[in-house]
């Protein structure tokens, strides 16, 4: 696919830098995108070593809430439609956003049955943001066909492009997913080793994200085969943890998110140093080895939502293709300049009371970032996980420090999504 460019965004905006970080940033404002954000140019920051032992920062008073999800979809709309006619959820109005197609959708009232939360999922086609060489629209594509064909039960299918899910468990999921079978909506049913149960895929049209369900009957779903070296008994896993892995409790519906990761541990260390989460023991090494997969699982404090961070090789259609799709993404991004790209759409939403300590606990351990106003009362501070294509943005209506000069991105104005 060729390259597909638009206007370079910029503006002037001072950003939190580490104290001994050199700080420049000037640029033009572009008035001719139709985009919201600005750029900010910025010298490079180098990063501290992740492994590193670092000071976290300021301690965190309350927890992240995960408030719920935002995806890159070629058809918000039909994305949104999607959820509504098998999940139950609710169409939902948001501010108009020149050049920026989107829909929106809240999750029933089972999905936040065990904490008070009631999820949002926002699908965004955003045209005025960089793509570069990736082919979208054959990802996608070729995301469906994986699903289709293992939903037909042709065995050893499966693309690391699929460990891109959250996982949904209650009885309003599996009504879902008995629907989609009827409606014959592909459903694939991955079986590990020595398991009964399975984990049904489906893909949220126009997206490159997947959900995942469990399911302890299969019914009418085909079973194929997953082996990827996974190791149950957790006492074989070595990591230096206590928590033991167990299945989500059925009333909590969203109990997991999952992103394939080039380096699981840099993403698991960002998730503990900054979000303040606890690693706990996942059925894979962090290192594996040949055709078998590495991940790395925390868990949020408050929620206990997961996050997975799953590396699987042995699943690419050719050696290094993760690697290559990672270092595409990459060369678009980079926030402590201000640089913004399409595949940041693809975002976990978690609320905050204050976004002071997590830009604290930002610097301290080096992470890239950017703050942009969200809204009239409120900003948004997104989190680049470095070596992989994982965007983490906290929102709130209190900054907590001296006042900042940031950019306006109107695709990430919710409007009234933002005020329960």
């Amino acid at each position: 696919m060729a390259p597909r460019r638009s206007p370079a965004l910029a503006a002037f905006v001072e950003s939190f830098v580490l104290a001994a970080a050199v700080v420049a940033a000037v640029a033009a404002v572009d008035t001719s995108s139709a985009h919201c954000a600005r750029e900010l140019e910025e010298a490079p920051t180098a990063l501290m070593q992740l492994k590193a032992k670092v000071q976290r920062g300021s301690p965190l008073s309350e927890p992240p809430l995960p408030m719920g999800r935002t995806f890159l979809s070629t058809d918000p709309a039909a994305s949104a439609k999607f959820i509504v006619e098998f999940y139950h959820g609710e169409l939902v109005e948001l501010p108009v956003c020149a050049g920026v197609e989107r829909a929106a959708v809240r999750m029933p009232a089972l999905f936040s049955e065990a904490t008070g939360w009631r999820p949002v999922i926002i699908f965004i086609q955003d045209d005025s943001l960089p793509i570069g060489d990736v082919d979208l629209a054959g990802i996608i594509g070729s995301m469906n066909k994986t699903i289709t064909r293992a939903a037909m039960g042709v065995q050893n299918l499966y693309w690391f492009h699929l460990d891109s899910h959250d996982g949904w468990s209650n009885d309003l999921t599996w009504e879902g997913v008995e629907k989609e079978v009827a409606a014959s909506v592909p459903v694939a049913g991955y079986q590990h080793k020595g398991k009964t149960d399975i984990d049904a895929l489906v893909q949220i049209p126009q997206t490159m994200q997947t959900i995942s369900m469990y399911i302890a009957d299969p019914r009418n779903i085909p079973v194929v085969l997953q082996d990827d070296c996974r190791v149950d008994d957790v006492a074989l896993v070595e990591v230096p943890v206590v928590p033991q892995y167990e299945r989500p409790n059925p009333n909590g519906a969203w109990w997991k998110s999952t992103f394939f990761a080039a380096n699981p541990e840099v993403a698991a260390s960002v998730a503990i140093k900054v979000l303040g989460a606890e690693q706990i023991v996942a059925p894979y090494p962090l290192v594996a080895g040949p055709n078998c997969t590495a991940a790395a699982w925390v868990s949020l404090p408050g929620s206990g939502l997961n996050l997975h961070f799953v590396n699987a090789p042995e699943y690419q259609a050719y050696p290094g293709e993760m690697q290559s799709f990672i270092r595409q993404v990459r060369s678009l991004r980079n926030l402590t300049a201000g640089r913004l790209d399409r595949f940041m759409y693809n975002s976990l939403m978690l609320k905050v009371s204050s976004l002071e300590p997590f830009v604290e606990r930002a610097q301290a351990a080096g992470v890239p970032f950017l703050m942009v106003r969200a809204g009239p009362e409120e900003q948004a501070l997104f989190l680049d996980v470095p070596e992989n294509d994982i965007t983490i943005q906290l929102r709130s209506k209190y900054v907590g420090m001296a006042s900042q000069a940031v950019p306006d991105w109107c695709a990430q104005n919710l409007g009234d999504l933002s005020s329960w």
